[in-house]
């Protein structure tokens, strides 16, 4: 076996003693989108199709609870859990492929650190950093799209540093049917080979994205428009619950919004790359400013934190932002060492660069379980199976993804201060009886549902509640 694959196993083998361990603590999704990611990719391997049975966005109601998938989150992560599913559908499986996906960042680090010129050791250490997922450490043990974009950002990041063109375009189609923004990477890449002689990365990822986009609107009708246009102008996710229209965003708003949202979430995305893998690599890039092919790890930051905030105010507060930027991880894990380095190149090869690994990975993961807690959801299903509510009965929810991920029961957003009003008639819509609202201490302010009007339900439990 050659240094390189010994390097390499070693590398693949941190990541995913890493990740197994960090998988093992979280018995179900924590999150919306590995809620939607798991329950689409059971739907699939039961046979069902590629359809939800949640209703969240109450802003665009389906005819059935039961709908079209694909709508809100992207296609290929959910797809992606299929065979293992097929093999052994439950949670641990889909973790298992989760876990794989996050261990690859491991090889692209190390790759990222041969590309700069990182002598094999060191070559070793950028793959751990990157291996270890650093601040998106909690969307790297579950089904998410995080694992995933981060790989094929990653990788096509370093194709366009390689000049591989044709590699590129097929990573930036895979992306952007990876997350929503996923075409914006695309656009990035397009810079490094310059605009004029190689668009086709910026062609192949929105054009695939556009078409992605037809497909949503030939399965739901106008209703998928309305949809799309109530999250662009959304200033929150709280106003995606609602059912009344919010007021929209003007375009003076807009940019006011993108302004006053982008230093947060600058920061964010600094504690998300472990601090100092952040600006040593920013050093690096500065550093080496010239190299074109390095122009995408540059541009695409800026791009995101803009273009999110302008198109989808609300959602991109929410950690859409935060998700995607994990495509530039692998590569700043290279370019962190590669900075420090310079910086000492005539003290010592180890010092900084030890110290920037270290750091980086401790001040990342202490972010990314600081960031887990406060997805921390109650016992839904518990408290559900306690008053004797019957399996796969449909239920209003303050977090329907989750009740019909964990739980397996078709679920409704209930809208934060709806009236009785509202209740009644989302629950004659879709013929729902029982209710399940949210814990006193609940961390989600949007989700929240002690305001609303509960007239001709009884209270039969904790959180639970029935029509009568």
């Amino acid at each position: 076996m050659s240094t390189a694959a010994r390097q390499l196993l070693l590398v693949v083998a941190f990541g995913l003693c890493w990740h197994a361990l960090w998988a093992a603590s979280i018995p179900g999704p924590t999150q919306w989108d590995s809620a939607y990611t798991w329950e689409v990719a059971r739907n699939l391997a039961r046979g069902d199709g590629a359809v939800t049975r949640a209703v969240w966005a109450v802003a665009w109601l389906p005819p059935d609870l039961q709908h079209p998938a694909d709508l809100h989150w992207s296609p290929l992560p959910s797809r992606i859990l299929v065979p293992a599913m097929a093999v052994w559908p439950s949670w641990r499986m889909t973790q298992a492929v989760a876990v794989l996906l996050a261990a690859l960042w491991g090889p692209l680090g190390w790759a990222w650190g041969r590309r700069l010129g990182l002598f094999g050791t060191q070559r070793v250490l950028a793959g751990i950093v990157a291996a270890s997922g650093l601040g998106a450490l909690p969307f790297l043990g579950v089904p998410d799209s995080v694992g995933l974009f981060g790989l094929l950002g990653g990788a096509a990041l370093l194709t366009v540093a390689e000049g591989r063109l044709l590699a590129t375009v097929v990573l930036c189609v895979l992306a952007a049917l990876s997350r929503g923004d996923g075409f914006l990477l695309g656009l990035a890449c397009a810079a490094g080979f310059t605009l004029r002689r190689a668009p086709w990365p910026a062609l192949a990822g929105t054009g695939t994205a556009g078409l992605w986009m037809l497909r949503g609107w030939l399965l739901a009708g106008d209703g998928f428009f309305a949809l799309r246009a109530r999250v662009a102008t959304a200033g929150s996710v709280g106003d995606l619950l609602l059912l009344q229209d919010p007021a929209p965003l003007g375009l003076g708003e807009r940019l006011v919004g993108v302004l006053g949202s982008t230093p947060l979430a600058a920061g964010l995305f600094v504690l998300e790359g472990g601090v100092l893998p952040v600006l040593f690599g920013g050093l690096a890039l500065l550093l080496r400013r010239r190299d074109r092919t390095l122009w995408p790890v540059l541009l695409l930051p800026p791009l995101v934190l803009l273009a999110d905030f302008f198109l989808a105010p609300g959602v991109a507060g929410q950690g859409t932002t935060y998700r995607t930027l994990a495509a530039v991880l692998p590569a700043l894990a290279a370019l962190g060492l590669v900075g420090a380095r310079d910086v000492l190149r005539d003290l010592s090869p180890w010092l900084l660069p030890g110290v920037v690994a270290v750091g980086g990975i401790t001040l990342g993961s202490l972010v990314g379980v600081k960031l887990h807690g406060a997805f921390a959801v109650g016992d839904d299903c518990a408290a559900l199976a306690a008053q004797g509510v019957p399996a796969g009965a449909p239920v209003l929810a303050y977090e329907p993804l989750h009740v019909t991920a964990r739980c397996d029961h078709p679920a409704l957003q209930i809208p934060p201060d709806a009236t009785s009003a509202d209740i009644a008639r989302l629950a004659d819509r879709y013929g729902i009886v029982w209710a399940v609202t949210a814990p006193e201490d609940h961390k989600q302010a949007a989700w929240r549902t002690s305001g609303v009007a509960w007239e001709g339900w009884v209270r039969v439990g904790e959180r639970v509640w029935r029509r009568e």
